[in-house]
């Protein structure tokens, strides 16, 4: 896992473990993309009630994800388009020092949302992309 993706389960008090293992609980659908083989990144859309129109919009990286990027960004946009159209509104909450993560879900269409958490002193950003997000 990123060093950045570690430093982000910890202010939520998890391990990596505890968070790969309740992220894939939560979700409804969750895919990796291997790279030769092994695990480049994991993701996930776990929904807020089992009937909304919300979902939180997951991605844990390892560093193969800097060495292959194009491709897992492309990836990474048709699931998003993917999910979107089954919950009109996806949801995500990141760190405010994960500057790749960021720059991810920016890249994806995601709006801040002007809400903010901060979990053992580190901000969380909320952003989300509503069914209009090209417009």
């Amino acid at each position: 896992m990123s060093a950045q993706d570690v430093a982000e389960i910890e202010a939520m008090g998890f391990t990596p473990r505890e968070a790969l293992g309740y992220s894939l609980d939560g979700s409804t659908v969750a895919d990796c993309a291997l790279v030769d083989g092994v695990p480049a990144a994991l993701w996930g859309i776990c929904p807020r009630t089992l009937i909304g129109d919300r979902a939180l919009l997951w991605m844990l990286g390892t560093p193969a994800v800097q060495r292959n990027a194009k491709a897992l960004l492309a990836l990474s946009r048709y699931f998003a388009d993917w999910a979107q159209q089954r919950y009109p509104v996806l949801e995500a909450l990141i760190d405010s020092r994960h500057d790749k993560a960021l720059r991810w879900v920016k890249w994806l269409g995601f709006r801040p949302t002007g809400g903010s958490v901060v979990m053992r002193g580190v901000l969380f950003i909320g952003f989300e992309r509503g069914a209009n997000h090209g417009a």
